[in-house]
């Protein structure tokens, strides 16, 4: 099995744009419009809503344009693993995204980002993968 793509909802998009191409560096490919009938079909929402599309090198990543937030707590998030975390790191400093690095006695420390809409991401380093205990 593989994911076809990771669908989040963003409330502006020139920050989720910012967001992606700047902070983590995935491409903005297309924009779309999700026609109001097909939108209330799919999602029981009678409006048509607009999308960023971003892709990574494996992974597509539809983002939907809405004024509307969801939830305001959850343990929803988005795990990148990449080739240098400190270069995301880095990115957020120039960009003002605040970084939430966790550090962890004998385990390599956490880091947590959000997008401007409050999406989260887990960022781990590929070079430093850690086996889970089953």
């Amino acid at each position: 099995m593989n994911i076809e793509h990771i669908s989040l909802v963003a409330r502006n998009k020139k920050k989720i744009e910012e967001f992606f191409t700047k902070i983590l560096e995935i491409p903005l490919i297309d924009t779309f419009s999700v026609p109001k009938k097909l939108a209330e079909k799919i999602f029981d929402i009678a409006q048509e809503i607009e999308v960023c599309l971003f892709k990574s090198n494996h992974v597509k990543f539809e983002v939907f344009i809405s004024k509307e937030r969801t939830a305001k707590k959850s343990y929803a998030h988005v795990c990148l693993s990449v080739k240098n975390r400190s270069k995301i790191i880095e990115n957020c400093k120039q960009h003002k995204i605040e970084v939430n690095y966790i550090p962890r006695e004998k385990k390599t420390a956490l880091l947590f980002i959000k997008d401007p809409s409050g999406n989260l991401f887990e960022i781990k380093d590929e070079n430093l993968r850690i086996a889970y205990k089953k």
